[in-house]
């Protein structure tokens, strides 16, 4: 059995990989390049470190783990979507 880290790095990687291949096809009916990866896995940096924000942002302010996670929850998604869509498969 892999140590949790190592089992959080893969499955974070079988996360984005499957993520960019349903994004690709089905969300935005592109064909896989490789400028668009390349975006994409810019775009998935920034969105770990937004989410990473909004969360240390939350606990700064003294709100409670589940108000982090909502947060991110609402706004990651969304935030995601426009920034593939201006600039990902552009």
């Amino acid at each position: 059995m892999a140590p949790p880290a190592i089992a959080n790095g893969l499955a974070y990687i079988a996360a984005t990989v499957f993520s960019y291949i349903a994004n690709t096809f089905w969300s935005f009916g592109q064909k896989v390049t490789k400028r668009n990866a390349a975006r994409f896995l810019q775009a998935s940096a920034l969105g770990v470190g937004l989410s990473m924000l909004i969360s240390g942002a939350a606990d700064l302010a003294g709100f409670s783990d589940l108000i982090g996670i909502g947060l991110i929850v609402v706004f990651m998604p969304p935030l995601m979507f426009i920034l593939h869509f201006l600039w990902t498969y552009k």
